[in-house]
């Protein structure tokens, strides 16, 4: 095997095992969701579910205030990438946040000029 092809792989095995971090609690949360409450005190766990309910759910989305804070969450996600996307930055990119600190810098001492022409 070259370095080249070792490096290869332990690239993809790194990513593996970073989605798997993710993913696998992700999934033990959604089992939990979508389970009975007495197969979510169950031990040993299950890796697959034996008996769905909603009820865990249903009891969840039922709660005080659940619902208006999601769709409070979905507003401001969606303003968020509005503003986003209207700024012309890229999501990470270098160049938009050293754009937006130029213009902040140079905002300041345009307006200084302007005042000190008038």
């Amino acid at each position: 095997m070259t370095v080249a092809r070792l490096k290869s792989v332990g690239l993809h095995g790194a990513a593996i095992l970073l989605a798997l971090w993710v993913i696998v609690p992700i999934y033990f949360i959604a089992l939990a969701a979508f389970s009975t409450q007495d197969a979510v005190y169950e031990y040993p766990k299950n890796l697959l579910p034996t008996e769905l309910s909603t009820s865990t759910m249903s009891f969840f989305l039922h709660a005080d205030g659940i619902v208006p804070s999601l769709v409070r969450s979905v507003e401001v996600a969606a303003l968020t990438l509005v503003l986003r996307s209207r700024s012309g930055c890229r999501r990470g990119t270098r160049s938009c946040a050293s754009r937006s600190a130029a213009s902040t810098r140079s905002g300041s001492r345009s307006s200084r000029r302007a005042r000190s022409r008038s």
